[in-house]
């Protein structure tokens, strides 16, 4: 029975984050749990372990007395300060890959930025995809610190990015910036050289950070 529940829970989870990166769920919006039970045919039960696996993500918080929400969209100042954090994360994840010649994961960050570049973008599912591939790109360098801090605080991180896309872009993404700005640090990790590799990711990060925000305004 636990494991029918982790299952149901783990259903719930990946269904919810998928309506609110689609905007399904809108950020500000309240979340009815007896009506999304009855929508995804769940008890109550794995529906709150999957809304407790969001708020940790911060895609969803619970306000007192009142119940689960989506997250609200970060402000710029939020949205400037999360990407300096998390250039720092990205940052400490490329020392280590090129100092320690992780080179096992090129292949990997190759496969994905072919894939980013194959896509035709036509509506908000080849968005999802564009940032589901994006997130794999960054996990790979993220999860090759062989550090569960920085792996854990990217992953709370990276969702806002998500959303925000969704919101700022509407309909459009940067993917000739992003292809051509993944293609220097795959080069950087090749030739092992930590200096042009801080410094392409350090322009990769803030200048998607920077396109985003000029497309809101």
């Amino acid at each position: 029975m636990e494991k029918e529940y982790g299952e149901k829970s783990d259903y719930a989870y990946n269904l919810i984050k998928e309506k609110i990166f689609s905007w399904e769920y809108g950020p500000g919006q309240r979340l009815n749990v007896s009506k999304m039970s009855k929508e995804m045919e769940l008890s109550a039960i794995p529906l709150r372990e999957a809304l407790s696996r969001l708020q940790s993500s911060k895609l969803v918080v619970l306000i007192p007395n009142k119940g689960y929400q989506v997250t609200d969209i970060l402000d710029e100042i939020s949205m400037k300060k999360m990407s300096e954090f998390r250039l720092m994360l990205e940052s400490e994840s490329l020392k280590t890959i090129i100092r320690s010649n992780k080179s096992e994961c090129l292949s990997n960050l190759e496969k994905i930025n072919e894939k980013i570049r194959q896509i035709q973008i036509n509506n908000y599912k080849d968005i999802l995809e564009f940032n589901n591939l994006d997130y794999m790109f960054h996990s790979e360098l993220i999860k090759n610190s062989e550090n569960k801090y920085l792996i854990e605080s990217f992953e709370s991180l990276f969702c806002h990015l998500h959303i925000a896309r969704f919101y700022y872009r509407r309909g459009s993404v940067d993917q000739n910036e992003t292809i051509i700005e993944h293609e220097k640090i795959i080069k950087s990790i090749q030739m092992r050289d930590l200096e042009y590799g801080l410094e392409f990711i350090k322009d990769h990060i803030l200048g998607a950070s920077s396109r985003l925000l000029e497309k809101r305004s």
